[in-house]
């Protein structure tokens, strides 16, 4: 009906308002997750996309960073978007989550010096503990979304070049 594929489109906008808002104003802020660990700034595995960003809107006026770290995961032909107060985690951080339907595929490549990516940082730049060696800077992310009666659009965002971000939260 004309209903439900309006209201696939909509939804369509939402999930790439989304994705563009966060991805676009990605920074090089690494993070530690709930074991302690350091996780880069950006990574990409397969269905997966996480990534810390600016401009988190605080109108409440908050005791939180403006910085956010998010992961964008396939389930279900869903894409869960996950996000959490704080950017270093303890044992008890706990995301809050939002889904979108009628995702059927996700995937993410990541430009950097030897081209198209579709894992970042690339494993060799993995060193023990979870630190990453020293890598090239990624230039642009292309993500592919295949949506229930909309079909594959596919949308490449560049990426900021931005210093590295030691903000703590």
């Amino acid at each position: 009906s004309i209903q439900t594929q309006t209201e696939g489109l909509e939804q369509a906008i939402r999930v790439w308002a989304w994705l563009e808002q966060d991805v676009i104003q990605s920074l090089s802020r690494p993070i530690r997750d709930e074991l302690g660990e350091s996780q880069p700034a950006l990574q990409v595995t397969d269905g997966m996309l996480a990534l810390t960003h600016s401009g988190w809107e605080n109108p409440l006026q908050e005791q939180r960073s403006r910085l956010q770290r998010v992961i964008y995961e396939h389930q279900d032909e869903q894409l869960v978007r996950r996000f959490w107060q704080v950017l270093d985690r303890d044992q008890d951080s706990r995301a809050k989550e939002q889904r979108f339907a009628g995702v059927t595929g996700f995937s993410v490549e990541v430009l950097g010096d030897t081209g198209w990516l579709a894992e970042w940082p690339p494993e060799a730049t993995m060193l023990p503990g979870g630190v990453s060696a020293p890598v090239g800077t990624p230039v642009a992310a292309r993500i592919k979304l295949s949506l229930s009666g909309l079909g594959e659009v596919t949308r490449v965002f560049e990426l900021p070049a931005l210093p590295l971000v030691n903000e703590v939260s």
